[in-house]
């Protein structure tokens, strides 16, 4: 049976201007239909994890939220100008709505040393404070869970890919330059970028294509 708070928070994330879907959808297997059935378990995934908490602040949750659904989507834009294969571009969708898990965890389990690094970031400051950084957190707990390697690793390396064995741009690919157009500055740089992993696969002529893309969908979720 379904469960209805669950559905409704399913059709409110769905609706929401993220998906840029052009008629409102009234039912989870329209979402299905029109979204792919990866897509919409990997909202439900997304609604258990940020839906618990535990002891974070609210505002830090929905921050942390909000900008999972950002590197989800903008994970889809990149996928789509790649001519990315669909289960790379369903594996995107999913590891960016955990990419930032770890954060989670760490907000929720050290909340006070947390608060004081929790805007910055900073690999190297995480793992100075709390002893590891929010991506190998975020990847153990997945990893914990059973979770493909392939959301594993792009959690795990979302910052960094270069520092992993990867042969393709991939799933860990799209939601890398998906987390640094989030937090690009607007200046027409990327400076999240790895260039050590953009050059591996020779794409430096394809970031002013990304940037101009996530400028275009996110002009079109303001005036959504």
């Amino acid at each position: 049976a379904e469960d209805p708070a669950l559905t409704a928070k399913v059709l409110q994330h769905v609706n929401s201007a993220f998906f840029a879907l052009r008629n409102e959808i009234t039912t989870v297997d329209r979402a299905v239909t029109l979204l792919g059935t990866n897509q919409v378990m990997a909202i439900v995934m997304s609604i258990g994890l940020y839906g618990q908490g535990g002891g974070a602040p609210a505002e830090m949750i929905e921050a942390i939220k909000q900008n999972a659904m950002k590197v989800a989507a903008l994970s889809r834009v990149v996928g789509k100008i790649e001519g990315a294969e669909p289960e790379d571009r369903d594996s995107a969708f999913l590891a960016g709505m955990l990419h930032d898990c770890g954060k989670l965890v760490m907000a929720t389990n050290w909340a006070h040393q947390y608060a004081e690094i929790a805007d910055t970031d900073d690999l190297a400051l995480e793992t100075q404070i709390i002893g590891a950084d929010h991506t190998l957190v975020g990847a153990y707990l997945l990893a914990s869970w059973k979770l493909p390697d392939v959301i594993v690793e792009a959690v795990a390396h979302h910052h960094r890919p270069s520092a992993g064995n990867f042969d393709e741009f991939g799933t860990t690919g799209l939601v890398h330059v998906a987390n640094a157009l989030a937090k690009r500055p607007g200046d027409g740089t990327l400076p999240g970028i790895d260039p050590d992993f953009i050059g591996r696969f020779d794409l430096w002529d394809q970031i002013a294509l990304w940037i101009d893309a996530a400028d275009e969908f996110e002009y079109d979720l303001a005036n959504a």
